[in-house]
């Protein structure tokens, strides 16, 4: 017996869904040129699709090899979403925070999380991952909101710690402070239960630290 396809579409419904996608593809296009303040090593700034895709392979990577009791599912499509209010926000240095300042990220990131929700009401699927991520929902959301913090240290190296100088980062003690807010509510919040992932946030500033230290000598 012969199985129905049932993705057979008219030519009308074929150009509709097209469309459909439009304002996705035009939003992907301004994520590509959303740049950070962190640098790559040939001097440009990395934008918020490099972050996503360093960020991804390496949580992923990770949590194959020492956190397999996450899902694996969930981790790839909250990488893929964990900065999409960037679009509208922008990206936000988070050293040097204060409560203050991280409130008005926040509110930044809430407005912009509203306009996502206008331009992608045909993809109501798509915006609840995001809204599942800045909200927390879980631990896969929890373990990639705490991976992202280990990304930034590996450009900080690559780039011998550029990028935190032109932030007037100089030297490894300056970095530690101006990081402080950051791991305060990492450690205490969201980075709790994953304890490896604290230790090598550690790791990284210590790191980070030692080329700045080496820079400044």
């Amino acid at each position: 017996m012969a199985v129905m396809n049932t993705n057979n579409i008219s030519p009308a419904e074929a150009a509709r869904r097209l469309h459909e996608l439009e304002p996705l593809s035009d939003d992907m296009l301004l994520f590509a040129r959303t740049l950070r303040r962190t640098m790559l090593p040939g001097g440009d700034f990395e934008s918020d699709t490099d972050h996503t895709v360093h960020l991804m392979v390496m949580a992923i990577a990770y949590a194959l090899k020492y956190r397999p009791e996450l899902d694996l599912s969930k981790l790839a499509v909250y990488g893929l979403v964990h900065d999409m209010v960037e679009i509208y926000a922008g990206d936000t240095p988070t050293y040097h925070s204060t409560d203050q300042s991280l409130r008005e990220k926040y509110q930044r990131e809430s407005e912009a999380l509203a306009k996502l929700r206008q331009r992608w009401a045909a993809f109501p699927g798509l915006l609840a991952w995001v809204e599942r991520y800045e909200s927390l929902a879980d631990d896969e959301a929890k373990f990639i909101k705490s991976f992202d913090k280990l990304a930034p240290g590996f450009l900080h190296v690559r780039c011998k710690g550029k990028d935190l100088r032109e932030l007037r980062i100089m030297t490894g003690a300056e970095h530690r402070q101006a990081a402080s807010v950051v791991d305060q509510k990492m450690f205490s919040g969201y980075g709790q239960q994953f304890p490896d992932i604290l230790a090598m946030r550690e790791a990284s500033h210590d790191w980070v630290e030692g080329v700045l230290d080496d820079q400044s000598m």
